[in-house]
């Protein structure tokens, strides 16, 4: 679904190539895993290192990196992942409005919706400046980024 989203804001629903739809499937199968693997085991972590969120636990931080790849990596190129990941790990630090609000959830589920909101919000703001650049310029901002340097 982040991939069809990105295609339409980005005005390009023409049909993708073989290496992309792999790509998407990829992340996804990774993000899907990730998540369980969080959801699985961070009631252990949570008694063992007798904290609710503990920083030892990295797995939804892998989750929520790999659902920004699937959105991000299709509004152009390399270097908006890096933007992405960058505004995701700053989205997750700060925890603002519903992000923070989800992180004080006890037990596993705080731990992972946490970062899929902070994922989903990041893709969020690249999505709307992609769509912004394409209202205002008449191109994804990120393509004549990358096109003019």
């Amino acid at each position: 679904v982040p991939y069809l989203v990105v295609r339409f804001i980005t005005g390009t629903l023409e049909r993708p190539g073989a290496g992309e739809l792999y790509t998407v499937a990829a992340f996804g199968v990774l993000t899907l895993l990730f998540s369980l693997v969080t959801l699985r085991y961070s009631r252990a972590a949570i008694q063992h290192f007798g904290r609710e969120d503990p920083r030892q636990v990295v797995s939804d931080e892998a989750a929520s990196a790999f659902l920004v790849l699937i959105g991000a990596g299709y509004l152009a190129w390399w270097w908006v992942c890096g933007v992405g990941f960058v505004l995701l790990r700053i989205l997750d630090i700060a925890k603002p409005g519903p992000i923070g609000w989800l992180d004080k959830r006890p037990g596993r589920m705080g731990i992972l919706l946490d970062d899929l909101a902070a994922a989903v919000t990041t893709l969020l703001i690249l999505w709307g400046i992609a769509f912004a650049g394409r209202l205002v310029w008449g191109t994804d901002l990120f393509f004549a980024a990358a096109e003019a340097g």
